[in-house]
């Protein structure tokens, strides 16, 4: 089977991309990457976060037992 010039330039293309960089064609990886970039803030602030209402609630419930 004869390969025609621009599918073999396309693969001598794709040749050279893999030796210079092995993960040039990795994109699940760099997506799964990015994501976990995005989501670690988010789970490391809800650790970190603190209810708003809950101390004021505690001592009012406090206050209502001593009185």
């Amino acid at each position: 089977m004869k390969k025609y010039g621009l599918q073999l330039r396309i693969e001598e293309q794709h040749k050279k991309a893999m030796e210079e960089e092995p993960s040039v064609f990795d994109y699940d990886g760099v997506y799964d990457e990015m994501k976990e970039q995005i989501a670690r803030p988010k789970t490391e602030d809800r650790t970190e976060r603190k209810s708003k209402y809950i101390e004021v609630l505690m001592e009012k419930a406090k206050l209502h037992k001593e009185n």
